[in-house]
């Protein structure tokens, strides 16, 4: 498969598996993906792209990393509470780290994963199959939201970075990712976003993501 921004030298191969979740570095401010509503994060047309990594300072690189851990860590204090003096909870057990910051329980941390690889398995693929998974895997609270969403005509690669997913204080999944668009099997776009996963009774729900 050809790189953002290449053409292929060759016949076009749907993508497979296997990111290394540290690959990526977000080069511009992510924006949280909440269960407020459908995102219009994913909403990119044809021919749109994010900045190219190559076209990137590594000094903005080293910024946005700076800024996706503050956010990360906004509304917990050292001491694993929140901002407000009332304790952080999480999803399934987690543990806090030695900075007092919550880590995911491995169990809710693999629910995850399997909802992640289910998007990604149609990535490249029929966007109306992959809009199929979506509505199956949303949080039951965005099910409509979800399905109100307009027909794709493009299908999405969620690239989580597994090592830096942090519980919120509500108790969800916080989950940067990459997102990569595609138009057939090729990239056509780059997005940044963190997702929240929230878990119930062991299973993971996305929130309502638009894909264009």
């Amino acid at each position: 498969m050809a790189a953002d921004g290449q053409s292929p030298s060759g016949p076009a191969q749907r993508p497979t598996g296997g990111e290394d979740d540290d690959a990526w570095r977000p080069e511009w401010d992510p924006q949280r993906v909440t269960g407020a509503g459908p995102s219009d994060v994913l909403d990119r047309r044809p021919g749109r792209r994010g900045p190219s990594p190559t076209g990137i300072v590594s000094w903005l690189m080293v910024l946005a990393l700076v800024i996706v851990a503050a956010v990360l860590l906004l509304g917990r204090g050292d001491d694993g509470t929140s901002t407000d003096g009332g304790p952080s909870t999480g999803a399934s057990g987690p543990g806090p780290t030695t900075s007092g910051v919550l880590r995911p329980d491995p169990a809710a941390l693999a629910a995850a994963r399997q909802v992640f690889d289910q998007v990604n398995a149609e990535a490249g693929g029929s966007p109306a199959r992959q809009r199929g998974v979506l509505e199956r895997v949303v949080d039951p609270a965005q099910e409509a939201n979800q399905r109100g969403c307009a027909a794709a005509v493009t299908t999405v690669r969620l690239v989580p970075a597994w090592s830096a997913v942090r519980v919120a204080s509500d108790g969800h999944l916080i989950v940067p990712s990459l997102v990569r668009v595609f138009t057939g099997t090729r990239i056509t776009g780059t997005d940044v976003a963190i997702i929240d996963v929230t878990i119930t009774a062991g299973q993971a729900g996305l929130p309502a993501l638009c894909v264009s």
